[in-house]
């Protein structure tokens, strides 16, 4: 399956039960502004899945203004860089407070820094 730019409902995690997989199955990689949990689906022969994102934002966070901003950007980063994640990758994006405060570049360099301690990035040689 070639991959676009798109973020279409299969690309996303929607259900309880799939972020629950996630947690219970996954690892994570933590800085004190957000944490990432995260797996690889097993692949099946033949077939191969696409990265799949999912985002838990408290409203700790803040208002709605600034969590619909923050799932926004989230999801704009995830769209056009999701070639650069590992195929079958479910991660779920969890931020703290602080995040908040980040505009969209800083937001994209802190989430590939994670992706990078959590060795989910493809190597490009």
């Amino acid at each position: 399956m070639p991959l676009s730019f798109g973020f279409s409902k299969a690309q996303r995690l929607l259900t309880q039960s799939d972020f629950n997989r996630v947690f219970k199955q996954g690892k994570r990689v933590s800085t004190p502004e957000w944490t990432l949990a995260y797996r690889v689906r097993p692949q099946a022969p033949g077939r191969s899945f696409a990265p799949r994102l999912g985002l838990s934002v408290s409203r700790k966070m803040g208002g709605a203004v600034q969590r619909n901003r923050f799932k926004r950007q989230m999801r704009e980063i995830f769209r056009l860089n999701q070639a650069k994640l590992t195929q079958g990758l479910e991660i779920v994006v969890i931020p703290r407070k602080e995040a908040s405060v980040w505009d969209y570049s800083e937001l994209e360099q802190r989430f590939f820094g994670l992706c990078e301690r959590g060795k989910v990035l493809i190597k490009v040689d």
